[in-house]
């Protein structure tokens, strides 16, 4: 099967330089023990060529144009070999969380093979020594292109990996690959040549409505009172808006959803979504305020939201809209942080231009959206502008009960994701099993302790704790609007929760 990439897909092939590769990935730990024995490399083995059925990402690869006239193609690999794409790694010792954290962030930190399938998963053994995690333990390090898969998408392909039993049988689907019906080099430049001149017209015809749409939001920034998402070039330039290395770090940490949920409850109107970007946004308040950083001005972060449709669920490929939101990071009550990321969020879900803006990557001509893009990283232009935001936080829903392989359960998961030169940090929040994996990619140059950073999350979660249940502990009648909570109150309710601790 022959399937040209989408105008969005390219662009993530686009960006990808030696120090920016643009996969999203994933850390995974299991429990060691299985019913029938432990959790083995051959049987990890055995299981992927089960399962290669599940999605089509495994064994496609790229079909590029000649003189990138046009998109890219997905093609069937007539020399598909999944011993390619598995590696078998033992943890270095002492096998603890530190050695585990940098073998992951040494595996994102490497770009995929563009002439194969564009995945690969590390099997890790060797685990010890690490809090919460029994011995005999093994991790998945897994990565797959962004062109290949949005957030939403990747997890639902580990999700297919995976049993909701452990003794669940899976039955492995005929394996037959169409690799017939490759275009040759002439074919692909013709078309291209042919889809550079259709696309023209559409491309200016579509610039002029993106135009006319951004005039239209700024001047209902300027006269509407009220509240309006943040604008593009608005954030204030942080350390996470430098330009990224090769070096990577990762971290994780884990929270509990009925703490999260605890504090929603407390708070009317309040999403476990507003809940996890307000936690966020407080300890990379706490961060910056250290070390004298941070700015009068509130982060931005960037959110993706999924808009695939319930047919589009195993297309591949990204169905994604770009989200921005204040994180109120200017704000010290967290109570009222929550209410400000909450407006924030609100505001954003309003004024979505997705549409138009991925109309206009389909339609403008491929040749020059590709030299844009590696022009615009390769003069770091981002250097020269405020930044698009600060942050990117990506908020991806996980199952609700415990997963397993080959009988083997899902313990931990944290996810990863690509970062660029101006947008340096990336947090990725997927739920599992009444819990929430909160995995932070940066550089090192960016966050060389970025550990202090997950710590200030579980800080920040404490804090919110303590003022939401001195709100909850008012009576009814005192209860204040919270839309409308003066200051004065507001330090009040945090420091009774304070003296409370």
């Amino acid at each position: 099967m022959v399937k040209q990439l989408s105008g969005v897909d390219a662009a993530f092939l686009n960006l990808e330089m030696q120090r920016s590769p643009m996969h999203i990935g994933g850390l995974y730990i299991f429990d060691g023990r299985t019913p029938d024995g432990a959790f083995s490399f051959e049987r990890f083995r055995e299981h992927m060529r089960a399962r290669l059925t599940v999605s089509s990402v495994f064994r496609r690869r790229l079909l590029e144009v000649p003189l990138s006239l046009d998109h890219p193609y997905w093609i069937e690999d007539a020399d598909f070999d999944v011993d390619l794409h598995l590696q078998h790694i033992g943890l270095p010792q002492p096998g603890g969380r530190r050695e585990l954290m940098t073998l992951a962030a040494q595996q994102f930190a490497r770009p995929l093979d563009r002439s194969r399938p564009l995945w690969e998963i590390a099997f890790v053994e060797g685990l010890r020594n690490i809090e919460g995690i029994p011995p005999g333990a093994v991790a998945l390090i897994a990565k797959v292109h962004h062109a290949a898969v949005d957030g939403i998408s990747g997890e639902e392909i580990m999700a297919a990996l995976l049993d909701i039993s452990p003794s669940a049988q899976y039955v492995a689907a005929e394996q037959s690959w169409q690799i017939d019906g490759i275009p040759n080099p002439v074919q692909l430049l013709v078309h291209g040549i042919k889809a550079t001149l259709r696309s023209l017209p559409r491309g200016f015809a579509l610039l002029r409505t993106v135009g006319g749409s951004s005039f239209r939001y700024v001047k209902e920034r300027v006269l509407s009172n009220s509240k309006l998402p943040p604008a593009i070039f608005s954030a204030p330039n942080t350390m996470t808006n430098e330009p990224v290395s090769t070096h990577r770090i990762f971290g994780g940490t884990q929270l509990s959803l009925v703490r999260i949920g605890k504090i929603r409850h407390a708070i009317p109107g309040a999403t476990m979504n507003d809940v996890v970007l307000t936690i966020c946004a407080g300890a990379l308040r706490r961060y910056l305020q250290e070390r004298g950083m941070l700015p009068d001005e509130s982060l931005v972060a960037m959110a993706p939201i999924s808009v695939r449709k319930r047919h589009e669920q195993n297309a591949g490929g990204n169905r994604i809209f770009a989200m921005l939101v204040s994180l109120a990071t200017q704000e010290p009550n967290p109570l009222r942080r929550l209410e400000m990321v909450r407006a924030s969020v609100r505001a954003s879900m309003q004024y979505k231009k997705a549409g138009e803006v991925a109309r206009l990557a389909e339609n403008l001509p491929a040749a020059a959206a590709a030299l844009a893009t590696r022009w615009y990283i390769r003069k770091q232009i981002s250097r020269r502008h405020r930044p698009w935001f600060n942050v990117i936080i990506t908020n991806i829903p996980g199952p609700s009960r415990p997963l397993y392989m080959t009988g083997a359960q899902l313990i931990s998961q944290w996810g990863s994701g690509p970062i660029l030169d101006g947008m340096g940090l990336i947090i990725v929040i997927t739920g599992y099993n009444g819990s929430v994996g909160l995995g932070l990619t940066s550089c090192r140059e960016i966050f060389p302790d970025i550990d202090m950073l997950t710590r200030h999350i579980h800080t920040a979660l404490e804090e919110l704790e303590a003022a939401a249940s001195a709100l909850a502990g008012l009576p009814q009648e005192q209860s204040p609007d919270h839309d409308m909570m003066p200051e004065s109150l507001a330090q009040k309710l945090v420091a009774k929760s304070a003296s409370a601790r």
